[in-house]
């Protein structure tokens, strides 16, 4: 397969490999091959998921990702202000529209983060385990105490057991009292493991923050979600004759680490 131009890119810790694909044009199926390999933290690059600007017909590019395994993860939060400051950096406009998996999303550059659109409508679904919530990818949230949040070894067991139940990211929740503010740990599906942050799951946590606490609220601007790799803001508006939420918004930092080239 030969050389491969990189950038490694991190937002809230939540970090990424980034090609640009618009030249050598790999096929979805060698992009699925080779993201283990390149996303491997030992013998690779090391990420918790690959990035790939492509061409497109629908908006100024198309996102193309990957967990580490090269499995299928729907949308990416994070991801999407990576790869939509990687494409402002490689001459695409401050303000500009990407597709992934067929929706089209909206970026924009405010000072040092990233604020994207999300042309998703959910539900708060209450199971057994938590609440069952799709902002772009499946999760299920899982509220727990403030001790509870900082078990690691607990919550990447549990975590395990309930990704596979579900089929979903899982998202162990914790609001601050009297703060508007929630703590977040997150075992993704894909990578198997905690991450140190989560942008759909960031959605889905102020979602379940509203579902619970905040419904005389028709809107929520500017919530804070704290993870181990920084903070999150989340927008969202409540429909409150469907239920339904919409008008997604996540604002963060997207930050270049390094570049390099890797030869497979």
């Amino acid at each position: 397969m030969g050389m491969i131009r990189f950038v490694k890119m991190q937002g809230a810790g939540n970090d990424f490999v980034v090609i640009d694909n618009r030249e050598s044009r790999f096929s979805l199926d060698e992009i699925i091959a080779f993201t283990p390999r390149l996303c491997d933290r030992r013998t690779g690059i090391g990420a918790d998921g690959i990035l790939v600007l492509d061409a497109s017909q629908k908006a100024d590019f198309a996102m193309i990702y990957r967990n580490a395994d090269g499995s299928d993860a729907g949308m990416c939060g994070n991801g999407g202000r990576c790869i939509a400051a990687f494409a402002i950096s490689n001459g695409f406009p401050a303000m500009h529209r990407f597709e992934c998996n067929s929706k089209i999303y909206e970026a924009s550059k405010h000072v040092q983060h990233i604020r994207l659109s999300f042309p998703v409508t959910t539900i708060v679904t209450p199971i057994t385990d938590g609440f069952r919530i799709d902002t772009g990818t499946d999760h299920i949230v899982v509220p727990v105490t403030s001790e509870e949040l900082h078990d690691s070894a607990t919550l990447i067991a549990r975590g395990r057991t309930l990704r596979h139940r579900h089929n979903a990211n899982v998202n162990f929740v914790c609001e601050r009292k009297d703060e508007h503010v929630v703590d977040i740990v997150t075992y993704e599906r894909g990578v198997e493991d905690i991450t140190l942050a989560c942008g759909t799951g960031a959605l889905a946590a102020v979602t379940w923050w509203h579902h619970a606490f905040g419904q005389n609220m028709t809107s929520i601007n500017q919530f804070p979600v704290h993870s181990k790799g920084g903070t999150l803001l989340v927008d969202l508006a409540f429909n409150p004759v469907s239920p339904s939420y919409q008008n997604y918004h996540l604002t963060g930092p997207a930050i270049r680490v390094f570049e390099g080239v890797i030869h497979l």
